[in-house]
């Protein structure tokens, strides 16, 4: 009667701890469970701001170079057109040619379309050419507009060209790690392509187009 007692005691408790143990053991499972899930937010949304932040920086650096080559061709079409007024048409018409172009496209084409102004501009007597036409007053002028434009196009290459290398290691290192793996698709097939080919440009070009234009200003200044 005892035993039958006793064991009637013992099997509540029993029954009651294994409740008990399991409910324990439930709650430590659902905590790791959420702290898991907090810190793979968190990650995620290191790696996102991150990504954000290098792509702000990759479309800066770009929409810089952009503008430094539109603001050197201009002037230095306007420069041929002021030494050599019967190439203006022919040089307008190839400008014209790359309407149809946008984007890194565009901008590449009219970097070599630069390239080679440089090459016609070196076979002219520039300081020469411009010193006899700043003595009229409307050649004065475009002159001056001219040599603004050019410092204007070296400000905004300067910036870009010297942040293009450090940005091109930031980028490839950031894609290539575990930072990478929960950011949009979208936005890193478009870090990967200024790191595959626009940076890369970018620090080929810049450094000879920005001497280019340095040698320009110092020409217009002597005459001016």
């Amino acid at each position: 009667m005892i035993i039958r007692k006793y064991i009637k005691t013992i099997i509540p408790l029993f029954l009651f701890s294994l409740v008990i143990f399991s409910a324990t053991g439930a709650s430590a499972f659902n905590l790791n469970d959420l702290s898991s899930a907090v810190d793979s937010t968190t990650k995620a949304a290191k790696g996102a701001a991150q990504a954000s932040d290098l792509l702000n920086d990759a479309q800066s650096v770009y929409s810089g170079f952009s503008t430094m080559t539109e603001k050197t061709v201009d002037a230095q079409v306007t420069t041929m057109s002021l030494i050599k007024p019967e190439k203006q048409s022919g040089l307008m018409s190839e400008l014209n040619g790359f309407n149809s172009e946008s984007g890194f496209s565009k901008v590449a084409k009219l970097t070599s379309f630069s390239q080679l102004m440089d090459s016609e501009l070196d076979k002219i007597d520039l300081a020469s050419g411009l010193t006899k036409v700043v003595t009229e007053p409307e050649g004065r002028k475009k002159a001056m507009s001219v040599l603004t434009d050019l410092k204007s196009a070296y400000s905004s290459g300067k910036g870009s060209v010297s942040k293009a290398k450090s940005l091109y290691s930031s980028i490839t290192e950031f894609t290539s790690s575990p930072s990478a793996e929960g950011v949009s698709g979208t936005v890193i097939s478009k870090l990967k392509d200024y790191s595959g080919k626009i940076l890369p440009y970018i620090i080929e070009k810049g450094p000879e187009r920005l001497e280019a234009i340095s040698g320009l200003i110092k020409t217009f200044s002597s005459v001016l």
